[in-house]
């Protein structure tokens, strides 16, 4: 059965719903600002992208906020009166300092249950896989939706990389874009929600797109420094395209988790030359971390709604979408996305 998006919902750093972000993200419009008192080791001024009204808190509670407010805007799109029973599909960073990753899922779990009594949330299933986490979720809801039977997957993906734990810790490895150092990252923050199922089986909602391909790679040779050439990365996307090789179906745009750093540019760089003919000609290539920052394992997530809502408003030509991301332990993941008729959305 088709693995449909029946409804989304976001909070990100240039928006505070899937609307607004996705509005934001074409317009061009980032919201990279001066961290107000936090320096690099080196004394430099760091930039960083924060969502407005998470108050400062614990990286673990300040992750379960933008948890319930991604929920909150996807229950804007469905009925009031509906109660759909869901598996939960959690994509959470992977274990860092300030990060446990027992506690952290236990903590957004139970924040979830509390706050969106509409959708009773049944099974459970946390990941952490940073960047690539929202991918893969994306694949297992895909799996579960052709399961005769299988409940709708509620699939979020939340992460924040502006705490004092995560910017100690990506100080620490030289990796904040700063004066002193232009091969850096700019920290963000961000979560992402898909309720994902066949077409009509919540509140009759058609959906909005479907996920259509899915891919998994691991790079079991690629280690500091270097060379980083991408053949995991290659793998998830071959795989995930395969079946598509009419030039009409080929997806138009790939949406990479690119955040600055040299071994991620060299990682896609090498894969895109194996993967580039699965692709449409003149194919566009997307990198949120230019608006965002880097929103580490959110970014599947919200890259697959700015995907749907750009084609839905006109700004994505061609109905087929890729998105692929690398973990930096070795796990690589990529889906292909059907957005479907332009303008369909909101109609």
């Amino acid at each position: 059965m088709t693995a449909a998006i029946l409804a989304m919902g976001a909070v990100t750093p240039i928006g505070l719903s899937a609307a607004t972000a996705s509005a934001a993200y074409f317009a061009d419009l980032p919201n990279h600002r001066e961290h107000p008192f936090f320096v690099d080791k080196r004394g430099a001024p760091v930039s960083m992208a924060y969502v407005d009204g998470i108050d400062a808190l614990p990286e673990a509670e300040r992750i379960a906020l933008l948890a319930q407010a991604a929920v909150a805007d996807l229950l804007r799109d469905l009925p009031g009166d509906v109660a759909t029973p869901a598996d939960l599909l959690l994509a959470l960073p992977s274990a860092r300092p300030g990060i446990d990753e027992a506690a952290l899922g236990q903590t957004v779990v139970e924040a979830l249950r509390s706050f969106a009594p509409a959708l009773s949330i049944v099974g459970v299933k946390v990941g952490h896989f940073d960047q690539a986490g929202g991918v893969m979720a994306l694949g297992a809801a895909r799996m579960r939706a052709a399961q005769a039977g299988a409940r709708p997957s509620l699939v979020i993906a939340a992460d924040s990389l502006v705490g004092p734990d995560a910017l100690d810790w990506i100080d620490a490895g030289d990796r904040l874009l700063s004066p002193a150092n232009a091969f850096g990252l700019i920290p963000g923050e961000a979560a992402g929600a898909l309720l994902i199922g066949p077409p009509g089986s919540v509140a009759g909602l058609p959906g909005v797109a479907a996920v259509v391909g899915y891919g998994e790679g691991r790079e079991t040779h690629d280690k500091p420094p270097g060379p980083w050439l991408g053949r995991g990365l290659s793998r998830a996307v071959l795989t995930a395209t395969e079946g598509m090789p009419e030039a009409e179906v080929r997806p138009g745009h790939i949406f990479a988790d690119l955040n600055g750093e040299p071994w991620r540019a060299d990682s896609f760089g090498h894969a895109l030359t194996r993967f580039a003919p699965r692709l449409a000609e003149g194919s566009a290539l997307h990198v949120l971390a230019n608006r965002t920052g880097d929103i580490g394992a959110a970014f599947g997530i919200v890259a697959a709604i700015f995907a749907v809502i750009g084609r839905a408003k006109g700004f994505l030509p061609g109905r087929h979408a890729g998105i692929c991301a690398m973990a930096g332990p070795g796990a690589r993941a990529a889906v292909v996305l059907d957005l479907g008729p332009e303008g369909r959305l909101w109609e």
